[in-house]
């Protein structure tokens, strides 16, 4: 395992709302987790139960024990509540079950299913709603418009009225996605907070949903209340973002009006060049925004004269990247000349993430066989060996049922075994395991 240094974003007392807790204690857990002092993961959790699911750049305390296979941790981590079923946002993410599977770890994987079935989780609000006998209560009645059950709900007990169903929503959020106006409205009166941190929404959803859905009346009615009109939603952007994406001209003026503004990676996922050099002359430091930023965002959408102009003024080909970054998204989403010129200006095709994985094994999961060859046209190496499957390009292309990435990287050089990867995570082991026989038969 290679030495990872705490991120930049980490190096806070703060409490970090996308983390799930203070950017220290997020990464002393994630690397007492790693290394397997559970002494330390222990005195975080009894100082702060909450933190036994917060997570960085998706991975969380569990992710990291189970693949180090570090039997105390686990355990310790699923004693004060860690989710054994967590997997998020990563295309290239396994569940702690799945990694513990493919390591051959026999002991932690009878310790997660049994976890699994001891404590299987409730019922989603989306499950909730199949079947006569799931139970009817104030977010279904909010989700379906029904004011007499949630009038005398409310009238009776308004305590819940700022809880989450287990999806992590609240009424109020049902309520303004479905355009319910009488229901938001008595829930307001009742004491609903609309800044109320839900999933993947630390500054609350509902005004967010209401903007998506085009609800004019109900987003005036949450603005009255305090919504706060830059709350972003996790991979969406804010209110504004939303309604200029959908082109809703009164929603816009509705929520600048109330101050709402544009961050340069929302200017630049929409387009918007004129907005990107204001935004850039006023606020120059916003063109390194990390994973999900401007370029990635630009790059994406193969805004070409944006992400010449993002360059210019200093945005960083070469910088630490955790999930996705622009150059995987480029490889995901556009053509090879923009690839290209990336590479060009000075992309290094060999800059690996906090895990060890690098573009190659992107490319090689994708089956992006154009992208592979450019990359290795730029020095890409065929070796390089990451550490969330602890395998080469060719391990990942196995894994993922690529049949003519495997073929391409034996014929330029690939090696189907090495003496520096363990027998599990050899490509052969990846295509025994996944049952892909034509891969099995070229890698023998």
């Amino acid at each position: 395992m290679r030495v990872i240094t705490q991120p930049d974003m980490l190096k806070t007392d703060d409490y970090l709302p996308a983390c799930g807790g203070k950017g220290n204690d997020v990464w002393r857990l994630m690397t007492a987790c790693m290394t397997g002092e559970t002494r330390i993961a222990q005195k975080l959790l009894k100082e702060n139960p909450t933190l036994v699911n917060c997570s960085w750049a998706y991975f969380t305390p569990l992710h990291l024990a189970v693949r180090e296979g570090h039997t105390e941790s686990v355990e310790c981590l699923l004693q004060h509540g860690a989710d054994a079923t967590a997997i998020r946002g990563v295309s290239w993410q396994d569940t702690p079950l799945q990694k513990a599977n493919d390591r051959g770890y026999s002991h932690l994987t009878e310790l997660i299913e049994r976890h699994i079935q001891q404590e299987a989780p409730s019922d989603s609000f989306s499950e909730s709603l199949a079947g006569s006998s799931a139970e009817y209560n104030l977010f279904t009645a909010s989700a379906v418009g029904d004011d007499e059950y949630v009038g005398n709900l409310l009238s009776n007990d308004s305590s819940k009225v700022n809880t989450l169903d287990p999806s992590g929503r609240s009424a109020l959020f049902y309520a303004s996605k479905n355009g319910h106006e009488s229901i938001v409205q008595a829930l307001l009166q009742s004491g609903a907070n609309p800044n109320l941190p839900e999933k993947d929404a630390p500054g609350g959803a509902s005004l967010h949903a209401s903007v998506s859905a085009n609800h004019q009346t109900i987003v005036r009615m949450l603005l009255d209340q305090g919504a706060d009109p830059n709350a972003e939603v996790e991979a969406s952007g804010n209110a504004l973002y939303i309604a200029m994406r959908n082109g809703n001209q009164e929603l816009v003026e509705e929520l600048c009006s109330a101050g709402g503004s544009i961050s340069l990676t929302d200017a630049c996922a929409l387009g918007r060049k004129d907005l990107v050099e204001e935004i850039l002359a006023l606020r120059p430091s916003e063109v390194n925004a990390g994973d999900f930023g401007p370029l990635t965002q630009a790059v994406s959408e193969g805004y070409i004269a944006i992400v010449h102009l993002l360059l210019k003024h200093g945005a960083e080909l070469n910088a630490p990247w955790y999930t996705s970054n622009y150059m995987t998204y480029a490889m995901r989403f556009t053509e090879k000349e923009m690839v290209k010129m990336l590479l060009d200006k000075g992309a290094d095709p060999n800059r690996s993430n906090w895990l060890g994985v690098s573009y190659l094994h992107i490319a090689a999961m994708l089956g992006k066989v154009d992208m592979a060859k450019l990359l290795l046209e730029y020095g890409a190496d065929l070796e390089a060996t990451d550490d969330e499957y602890c395998t080469i390009p060719l391990g990942w292309a196995a894994k993922y049922g690529q049949e003519e990435m495997v073929s391409f990287l034996l014929n330029h050089g690939a090696k189907p075994s090495s003496t520096i990867i363990q027998d599990w995570a050899q490509p052969v082991a990846w295509a025994e395991r996944k049952g892909y026989a034509a891969i099995l038969e070229k890698l023998k």
